[in-house]
């Protein structure tokens, strides 16, 4: 029998053992150790680092919530989590700072500093890591120098590595996480990053004698925009008669400053009259909003939609809103208010007909409840939308775009069908203008009953309406 210590005997081994062990040592040392917090003009940062198999950089602000960003290639995890606001040494930074290019050069001046530190004390902690590590090998003094050595030298080449291949760009396609009032600025602030300099230097001025006023005044901070002529518009679908779910398409509609609705469908669950009553709140959401039948969608259904003042049903016609053309066809089942099923051939047929329409009318979206008939379409428009599965999804090809919105009323009473229960999903559209074309594909979803609010921005090379590739895909 082979005895593990007999496996190690010898120096060649007890080596290759220490140095194992050190780099073992090293990273959880880091891990473990390595969080501190700096001050950096009035603002405490706590900064920390740890293995993880997907290079990411998170951006915590508590209690607002949390940024998440795929920066760098090393399996490594950046925290940089915003602990303490002192306003008075803020306002004090920006007097002392009255032309804007000096106050920018300050802060960076200030995070390098910060940031050669924070470098330099990995270091030597991962180099102790690694010297304890090797001296379990064999305590002999320069056992634990060849394990400082080690430990020094592997994070050193991951920061190293880590610094190379930092992408900034890549928080134009966050991930956020906390509460739902905040999405806006946070996801617009750090994607876009800060816009006017003086306005939020007037902003610090005004606010620096007092935190709470501070935190007070981060919610109604205007959100930076994409740039001017922009356009947003709210897909979302299969409410199911939730009301959670309007209340939910008011704020995301009021605070992204969404400039209609598009709903691919099944807001009502069973289509009874009874469901009829909640669906007069649409109206009370004081913006257009575009009506896809679904299979869930009775004619009872549809009528009382029509009667709404924002609401247009489209079922084979098309709509202009914001200088964006929409095309929707209705779910089959819609027609009858006896049966949620469409057959097979029923969306054939509607398949068919929504391609002859696509190809007759130039639209840049198209909009369908199933995706059986929706993705008929794909690639003929430069976006087509639907829903009817209940997962949120975003399809890509060539900068055509298919996007399926999810459950907005986390699949009504299905929810409870699931241990976990189902997220509120929809997306956020956005569009620049001259020549039209979609830029990015913000997916909303957000859990349970603490409405936690989650954030994943898709930048997408989507196709405009001056591009040869509609022109082709449209005939």
């Amino acid at each position: 029998m082979i005895h593990v210590k007999a496996i190690f005997k010898g120096p060649v081994p007890r080596i290759a053992l220490a140095i194992a062990l050190a780099a073992t040592f090293a990273l959880s040392a880091i891990a473990l150790f390595g969080a501190t917090t700096y001050e950096i003009d009035g603002v405490s940062l706590r900064l920390s680092i740890r293995p993880k198999a997907r290079g990411e950089t998170v951006l915590s602000i508590p209690p607002f919530g949390e940024i998440v960003a795929n920066t760098h290639v090393t399996p490594m995890r950046i925290d940089a989590s915003l602990e303490r606001i002192y306003p008075e040494k803020i306002g004090k930074v920006a007097q002392e700072a009255p032309i804007g290019e000096k106050l920018i050069a300050r802060v960076e001046r200030d995070a390098r500093r910060t940031l050669r530190s924070f470098v330099f004390r990995l270091i030597a902690i991962s180099a102790l890591g690694g010297a304890v590590g090797a001296f379990f090998v064999k305590k002999r003094p320069h056992y634990a120098l060849l394990g400082a050595a080690v430990g020094s030298i592997i994070i050193a080449a991951l920061l190293g590595a880590t610094y190379e291949t930092y992408d900034l760009n890549a928080f134009r396609q966050p991930r956020y996480s906390g509460a739902l009032s905040t999405a806006p600025w946070m996801t617009e602030a750090i994607a876009e990053r800060l816009g006017a300099l003086k306005t939020f230097r007037e902003e610090i001025r005004d606010i620096a004698g007092n935190v709470h006023e501070f935190y007070s005044k981060v919610d109604s901070w205007e959100p930076v925009r994409n740039g001017e002529g922009d356009v947003r518009i709210l897909q979302v679908s299969d409410i199911h008669t939730n009301p959670v779910a309007l209340d939910i398409i008011e704020r995301i509609t009021r605070d992204f400053k969404a400039e209609f609705v598009i709903d691919t469908g099944d807001v009502t669950d069973f289509g009874t009259p009874l469901e009829t009553a909640f669906i007069e709140r649409i109206a009370k959401l004081n913006k257009p909003y575009l009506f896809v039948p679904g299979n869930h969608d009775s004619p009872a259904t549809i009528e009382r939609l029509k009667t709404l003042p924002n609401v247009t049903i489209l079922d084979g016609q098309v709509k202009n809103l914001a200088g964006i053309s929409v095309l929707g066809v209705a779910d089959p089942a819609s027609a009858s208010g006896d049966t949620f099923t469409a057959t097979k051939q029923a969306l054939d047929d509607k398949a068919r007909y929504l391609k002859r329409l696509a190809t007759r009318e130039r639209t840049f979206i198209v909009a369908a409840h199933n995706p059986a008939v929706a993705r008929t379409a794909f690639k003929m428009v430069p976006v087509v939308l639907t829903g009817h599965t209940h997962q949120p999804d975003v399809l890509e090809d060539r900068g055509f775009v298919m996007i399926n919105a999810g459950t907005t009323g986390a699949a009504g009473l299905r929810t409870f069908r699931e241990e976990k229960g189902v997220p509120f999903s929809l997306q956020i559209l956005r569009f620049k203008r001259n020549p039209l074309k979609l830029i990015a594909v913000d997916t909303v979803t957000v859990y349970g009953l603490e409405r936690e609010f989650h954030f994943d921005r898709r930048v997408v090379d989507g196709v405009s309406t001056g591009s040869p590739a509609l022109a082709a895909g449209s005939r």
